[in-house]
């Protein structure tokens, strides 16, 4: 490694302990830094260390379990109640052409 790339590594490994500082701290779920900007093919790009909290909670096979045993819908996003008996829809309009 050159002295340049040795800089840089450290630079990088000082951003990682403060992002986990950051979470640990704050409690946030997550938390970023920018590492540096680089113009390739006439694009920018923009490289970023993420740290995200892996574990949601208490039990983290909660959210990944919905699948296997899914929770009911509330109330306001329930299936429409059947119509009564001996009521109809009114007939639809024409579309208009």
């Amino acid at each position: 490694m050159t002295p340049e790339q040795l800089l840089w590594m450290r630079q990088v490994g000082g951003d990682t302990l403060s992002l986990l500082q950051t979470v640990e701290d704050n409690g946030t779920v997550t938390a970023s830094t920018t590492l540096g900007e680089h113009v390739l093919n006439s694009r920018r790009v923009r490289l970023t260390l993420v740290a995200e909290v892996a574990d949601p909670g208490v039990n983290p096979l909660q959210s990944h379990a919905s699948v296997n045993n899914p929770t009911p819908p509330p109330e306001s996003l329930s299936y429409p109640k059947p119509e009564p008996q001996g009521w109809h829809r009114p007939p639809r309009r024409p579309k208009r052409r």
